[in-house]
């Protein structure tokens, strides 16, 4: 199922209004779970399949904004906000042409111009009446806006963009450069972070990329690491304070051969550290199944 054929949206191909009370229990079930393990569900978030990409993106920055959100203070009203906000900021993709849409290569000018329309599309299928949060309806319009102005739709410039908006724009571009596509492979996480942090201050409002990357860790919970020792395992936990030193399970010896799976937490072991990054494919670990599975401490 695609976020087109939706329960939630799939009126919005057709003209229909959207749904938005349909979709609160979904975000209420991401806030219970965001703050019952809030590093599990963003690693949970990237570890889903790679296909359905625009229905698990918009999932994904539901949960990432929810996080971010809760760790930035927001309270619950604000969470459910910003939980919305990012559910539906794509919305509007489902009034533009597939071609366009999935077009594997660089738009022209005019394609790009029907692709900038999507945020005002977006806006103009929901109920109105004034029955939407501000904070739902900034978050949609607003995710492509940047600090320094080049933005879209409106070229909004500093602190004429929303939190919502500033919000939205990290969690929406973090998401987009982690995850597969046809015509690309996914980032590492550290990768993306970096390029992220290459950002701010110019197309993200100073202070955001910071705070993200605290909250999230810079090895992300599914992320899978090489050891100084040799040894290879799956980031489990993170700590904000000590962000270098991830909580690993390993599963592969300093020979690369499997081994049974063992939790290290590197805060408490001083000697051990991480070296380099893995991608999944390439390092044969279902990182999934071995956070599901766990590991003897």
């Amino acid at each position: 199922m695609g976020i087109f054929q939706h329960p939630v949206m799939e009126g919005a191909r057709e003209g229909r209004p959207v749904d938005l009370k349909a979709a609160e229990p979904l975000v209420e079930d991401i806030i219970q779970s965001v703050s019952r393990n809030a590093g599990a569900l963003i690693g949970f978030a990237k570890l889903r399949a790679y296909d359905l990409y625009t229905y698990t993106h918009s999932l994904n920055v539901s949960l990432l904004a929810v996080a971010f959100g809760k760790y930035l203070g927001l309270d619950t009203v604000a969470l459910r906000q910003i939980g919305l906000a990012g559910l539906f900021h794509d919305l509007g993709k489902a009034l533009i042409p597939d071609f366009i849409l999935n077009c594997p290569g660089r738009l022209t000018p005019e394609e790009f111009s029907v692709m900038k329309r999507h945020p005002v599309l977006g806006r103009d299928v929901l109920p109105g009446g004034g029955r939407i949060p501000d904070m739902v309806l900034e978050g949609m319009l607003q995710h492509h806006e940047k600090f320094n102005g080049t933005g879209y739709p409106a070229g909004l410039k500093g602190d004429a963009i929303s939190e919502a908006g500033r919000i939205i724009a990290v969690v929406d571009v973090y998401d987009a450069l982690t995850s597969k596509r046809p015509y690309k492979n996914a980032m590492l996480p550290n990768k993306a972070l970096s390029i992220l942090y290459s950002m701010a201050g110019e197309e993200f409002y100073p202070g955001y990329v910071e705070h993200f990357i605290k909250c999230i860790g810079i090895y992300p919970v599914g992320q899978i690491v090489r050891l100084n020792t040799g040894q290879v395992g799956v980031v489990s936990a993170t700590d904000p304070a000590v962000p270098l030193r991830p909580e690993v399970i390993v599963v592969r010896d300093p020979l690369g051969r499997p081994a049974p799976p063992r939790l290290i937490r590197l805060a408490d072991v001083i000697s051990v550290s991480v070296t380099e990054t893995l991608e999944a494919a390439h390092a044969g670990i279902d990182a999934a199944r071995v956070l599901q599975d766990g590991a003897a401490s």
